[in-house]
């Protein structure tokens, strides 16, 4: 692949005789594109942007798919085929076993190098029909180097908006853009799932003007109130705005929603949950 390390061993070789002259140019000649009559094929993107070209299949022959297929190949380029049709993909294999094909999102890929980082990206949809889509971003962003998590069809209604979350391991998403949206996403998927439990029973309520609950809701002529926290791990500051509302309802059992798994032990008359428990919630306070 014709990336910036190719370019300065090209140079470094040059320079110390390991190659000459004429052999430099030879492996250069195709900078920065190479002219195919159908496509000229740029090599020097990888150098400018990061990764090589990526091939747009919708109305391309075979023949043509197959021809810059070849070379990119021939370049050691990581391959990334987007709108190709599982026809396509059976023709190339016969020419290229080494290519693999994601049916959802028609995309033709191979995955050259390592993950160019530790992070993770956390690709969402709202409902199934943005999963093809959501297939293509994901093997987009795999095949370019990233760690991809995702969740599909969280919704905005119906039983099955919080399954999944306890796949997401909060840790690997190092994004505060992210972590911030997940957050609200989070908050809003669980009020959907409280308003469906519990009806016009559901409130907010402010402890005092620096404090205030993410959630109140009445059942059976008890109140409870829930907080939502984005992180991991459990930690016990979390508490302090359920604290001050046990001030007002002293017998008042509160929930704790937060990113990691069920603690068995209550925590200051606090029960606290993974997300993914949420639309247990009615069943849970009717048990106590």
């Amino acid at each position: 692949m014709h990336s910036a390390k190719y370019l300065k061993e090209i140079l470094a070789k040059t320079h110390s005789k390991k190659i000459s002259v004429t052999g430099a140019f030879k492996a250069l000649k195709n900078l920065p594109y190479q002219n195919m009559e159908f496509v000229r094929l740029d090599h020097h993107r990888a150098i400018r942007k990061g990764f090589g070209e990526v091939i747009y299949c919708e109305n391309k022959t075979p023949e043509q798919v197959k021809k810059i297929t070849g070379v990119l190949l021939k370049h050691k380029n990581p391959i990334l085929l987007t709108r190709a049709a599982k026809p396509l993909y059976d023709y190339l294999k016969k020419y290229f076993p080494v290519l693999k094909y994601n049916e959802p999102g028609r995309v033709i890929y191979l995955k050259r190098g390592r993950l160019k980082n530790n992070k993770t990206v956390l690709i969402l949809t709202a409902g199934t029909s943005d999963i093809p889509v959501a297939e293509e971003a994901r093997i987009t962003l795999e095949v370019m180097g990233n760690r991809v998590k995702t969740v599909y069809d969280v919704g905005v209604a119906g039983d099955r908006r919080l399954k999944g979350m306890e796949n997401i391991h909060l840790r690997d998403l190092d994004s505060l853009t992210t972590r911030s949206a997940l957050g609200g996403l989070i908050e809003n998927t669980l009020a959907l799932s409280l308003r469906i439990q519990f009806g016009e029973d559901l409130f907010g309520f402010k402890c005092s003007s620096q404090s205030e609950i993410d959630f109140v809701v009445k059942h059976q002529n008890s109140v409870y109130p829930i907080e939502c926290k984005l992180n991991l791990r459990f930690k016990k500051n979390y508490l302090k705005g359920l604290k001050q509302f046990q001030k007002y309802f002293p017998k008042a059992k509160s929930f704790l929603f937060y990113g990691g798994e069920p603690l068995k032990d209550l925590q200051d008359s606090t029960h606290v949950l993974p997300f993914y428990m949420a639309d247990e919630l009615k069943r849970l306070v009717s048990t106590l």
